[in-house]
Formats: structure tokens, sequence, C-alpha cells
């Protein structure tokens, strides 16, 4: 078992500073969009799981430069209606507080401000911020990656690594499928068992085995 100095030290290395990348957007280099290929499977016991899988939203509408993917899964508890809302509501909700027309300039300039003010708005309340190890970003490698996004169905049957190892060079719909039936046959279906498989695939690579990255958290998501 590593250390927590040590998974300190791998959790940090592989986080890219908010700067880079503001940086790398002020730099507006044409790059060409990696391809996404992505898979779902689950099954259900408490019916409190529910998922998003969006390919094509616009950061800034009509501009096809700022289109991003959002893949996310909401585990209900107590009942399924908090997990309806999010998955209803949330990326609404987030989008619709961007005000409209706003440019590229005027966004890589709030981003950080809004950073401060949400700060100073916590601690005037007595409150305070600090960084969770399971929120970050996590630089892709030149060759691509796979992120795996699952519920407790999955963590509690399975490691990063034994998740990472059952759906080994399969692609993403049947890895989902894998994942899922590698956890069933584990722990039994216990808890809903939802899994996401994503395959983010760098232009002219083709998808390539890659080295586990470890996370430590039941619900989650982690890039190998």
């Amino acid at each position: 078992m590593a250390s927590g100095e040590g998974r300190r030290h791998h959790h940090h290395r592989n986080l890219v500073p908010l700067a880079a990348l503001i940086s790398r957007e002020m730099k507006n280099e044409k790059m060409e969009r990696p391809a996404v290929r992505y898979g779902y499977a689950a099954q259900s016991r408490k019916g409190e799981d529910y998922f998003m899988m969006k390919t094509d939203y616009q950061r800034v509408t009509g501009n096809s430069s700022s289109k991003f993917s959002v893949f996310a899964i909401f585990d209900g508890h107590n009942g399924n209606a908090a997990a309806i809302f999010m998955k209803e509501n949330l990326l609404n909700h987030v989008m619709g507080a961007i005000p409209r027309g706003l440019g590229r300039e005027e966004w890589l300039q709030a981003l950080p401000r809004a950073l401060v003010a949400g700060r100073e708005r916590v601690t005037a309340s007595g409150g305070e911020v600090g960084r969770l190890s399971i929120v970050g970003g996590v630089e892709l490698s030149n060759a691509g990656g796979r992120l795996i996004i699952a519920s407790d169905g999955i963590w509690d049957a399975l490691s990063s690594e034994m998740a990472a190892k059952s759906c080994h060079g399969l692609p993403a719909e049947l890895a989902a499928r894998q994942v899922v039936k590698e956890a069933l046959r584990t722990r039994g279906l216990k808890d809903d068992t939802t899994c996401i498989v994503v395959d983010i695939i760098r232009p002219d690579n083709s998808i390539s085995s890659l080295p586990p990255t470890k996370k430590q958290n039941k619900l989650r998501s982690f890039i190998f």
C-alpha cells in the first residue's frame, strides 16, 4: 500500500494548473479535437442511479471550437429525487449562469475572478475552502486515455486496478459491460451498479493500453 505522502505526490504531479489552461486558451492555437467514444452499462437494485452523457455542448454558443463533453453518474441516497433533479437540471443551470454574448477574452478574465470571489464569500461566512483529492484536472498523455466513471456498486466491489484490468483491450461499450459484470461476479447485486467508460483518442492515434492511475474514492473517475 502506498504511503499518504506518496499518494499526495502522485496526485499533485498529474494536476494541471489553472494558469496553464488559461495560457493555452489565450494562444488560440488551432488544435484538432480528440475522438471520444463511450459506453454505458448498469444493473439496478434500488433504482437510485442516473447518468448523463453529452458530447455536443458549446461553452460559447455558435462557436464549434468551444464544444465539450460531459459524463456523469448521479447516485441517489434515500430515494432518487436528487439524482433525477441533477440529471435534468445541473448542466442547464451551469450553462445558464454564463452571460449571453460572453467573448473569449471576457471568459478567460472572469474565471480566475470567480474563484477569488467564491473563496471570499465562503470564508466571510465562516467556512473554509480546500482542495478535495477527487477534484482536479488530469493532463492526458499523447497516446490518449480511458476514463471510467462508476457508482458505489462498482467501487465497493472492485479497486481501480481491478476495474482497469477487467476491461483492458475492449472497446468502450463492451468495457462498461465487463466492469459491471466483474463487480457483480465479485460482490453480487447489493447496490445499483452503474459504469460509464469513455475513450479519449488523440488525433491520428489508435487506442492503446495505458497504465492505471490510482484514485481513492467510492464514486469517482480515473484515467488510465
